[in-house]
């Protein structure tokens, strides 16, 4: 059973959840896109780790890079919140009726709260 710090539940392929990411990142309009490695946030019961492997610049991304977007946003940005990847792990509060498997493969979409 998970101990809520650093494992994952033992339906899973891993064994501790990692500990960094990497992103692509902007502080405000126009200013330079920054590769950087990242605190990777603790994965909750109710949530599916992905491994990304594609992810796509849209073109509210682009907006809020240039300054345009009509909407405020915040900052610092990662952009890409449109992808593919492979589940490498499940929250123990996911449903086994969700459809998700470890290894399987997934689109998703990410929008801020």
């Amino acid at each position: 059973m998970s101990t809520g710090t650093d494992t994952i539940e033992a339906r899973n392929e891993l064994r501790t959840a990692p500990t960094d990411q990497f992103g692509i990142i902007f502080n405000g309009p126009n200013a330079p896109l920054e590769y950087k490695k990242l605190p990777m946030p603790q994965m909750q019961p109710d949530e599916i780790l992905v491994k990304v492997l594609f992810t796509g610049v849209c073109h509210s991304d682009y907006h809020i890079w240039k300054g345009d977007w009509k909407k405020p946003a915040k900052r610092p940005l990662i952009g890409g919140h449109e992808g593919v990847g492979v589940v490498k792990a499940i929250g123990n509060k996911v449903s086994l009726l969700s459809g998700f498997q470890v290894g399987g493969h997934v689109a998703f979409e990410v929008l801020s709260k």
